[in-house]
């Protein structure tokens, strides 16, 4: 497995920050994109702009097993599992941290998982099992 722009392109619109290994800086991908001035400078290699390669970048992502813990993110302290469920319905973690498990209720629509996954990216969950893999770093251990 590789570290790809399908992996990258959901947290976008959610500030996330990568570390640039290969010159130890942090940084948000959209400030290299050109999305502020409505173009984006991605090609075919991966290339996120003219001198970063998803190669020399690794995201700064939450594991799966943060679901359970209180969390900060914009200044507000919360537990993400408690916040989707109070959000969204009924919700739970399966017993693997790395698989995510959804207790549907009869009226859940295709929106709401939307909604969840959205708000999973929203904030930065490793969703894609990257630390795993060795292609993001685990915010924890920052």
């Amino acid at each position: 497995m590789k570290l790809e722009l399908k992996h990258l392109a959901p947290y976008l619109p959610y500030s996330l920050k990568v570390n640039r290994y290969d010159a130890y800086e942090f940084f948000n991908p959209l400030d290299l994109m050109g999305f502020s001035y409505g173009k984006a400078e991605i090609c075919n290699e991966g290339i996120l702009s003219k001198d970063i390669a998803l190669d020399k970048i690794k995201p700064i992502l939450r594991p799966l097993s943060d679901l359970t813990k209180e969390i900060e993110h914009k200044g507000r302290r919360f537990i993400p599992e408690a916040e989707i469920e109070n959000l969204f319905g009924s919700f739970e973690l399966n017993h693997n941290p790395e698989l995510l498990h959804f207790k549907l209720d009869s009226w859940t629509t295709w929106s709401d998982l939307h909604s969840v996954t959205s708000k999973l990216f929203e904030w930065h969950f490793d969703v894609f099992n990257l630390i795993p893999n060795n292609l993001a770093i685990n915010i924890n251990d920052l």
